[in-house]
């Protein structure tokens, strides 16, 4: 069979098609990947840059209604709100509370400071748990804090929570409070090695060696 120019030159150019639409393929599919890391990190930065404005509202003005609402309960001798457990379990953070009964007048008093604090800490709480802002970040920030005002307040959130009130900051404190007691027996643990450490082992020689 003679050469035919045109044919051979159709069939140059169809390979030579094949090459070109597979880089532009894979020039495409890179740059979704690039368009992807970028909107990932873009998103992170915003994550945490909510934390670190969702902190600093903490600092500012739920600690400030927190110890609003401590002064309150001193002026009125009252010490807590109840008496709480906290088990840390395989599949969670499990609750016993009993609320501490108050008069109705004690009632009428501590309803709009405690509300305060309450709404304060549910829409500080929030962003974390739905995973808007870094929840990392508030933890190293202000997890402490956070933790030791809620503890104080469970025997009035678990039951208000378990109505589909203040449900986020339990889940908040529930997420944070085992974190907490971890890295404190991490510490203790890291004290303990040092104090091994520093103790040198004394042995008495047997006669004769």
């Amino acid at each position: 069979m003679e050469p035919h120019p045109v044919r051979d030159c159709l069939e140059i150019l169809y390979f030579l098609s094949g090459i070109v639409v597979a880089v532009a393929a894979i020039v495409g599919l890179y740059q979704l990947v690039l368009t992807k890391r970028a909107s990932q990190m873009n998103a992170k930065r915003a994550a945490f840059a909510l934390a670190t404005e969702q902190c600093q509202i903490y600092l500012n003005q739920v600690i400030p209604l927190i110890n609003a609402l401590n002064d309150k309960l001193d002026g009125m001798k009252i010490e807590s709100f109840g008496t709480s457990e906290i088990h840390i379990e395989e599949d969670g953070v499990k609750f016993s509370v009993k609320i501490k009964q108050l008069t109705d007048k004690q009632n009428e008093n501590l309803t709009e400071p405690t509300l305060a604090v309450y709404n304060a800490l549910e829409a500080f709480s929030v962003n974390f748990t739905s995973r808007v802002a870094a929840e990392s970040v508030a933890f190293a920030t202000v997890g402490r804090t956070f933790c030791n005002s809620v503890e104080l307040l469970l025997p009035e959130l678990v039951p208000l929570s378990q109505s589909g009130y203040f449900k986020n900051t339990v889940r908040l404190f529930a997420l944070w409070y085992p974190r907490l007691k971890k890295n404190e027996l991490e510490q203790k643990k890291l004290a303990l090695q040092r104090q091994c450490d520093e103790i040198k082992d004394v042995r008495i020689k047997a006669m004769g060696t």
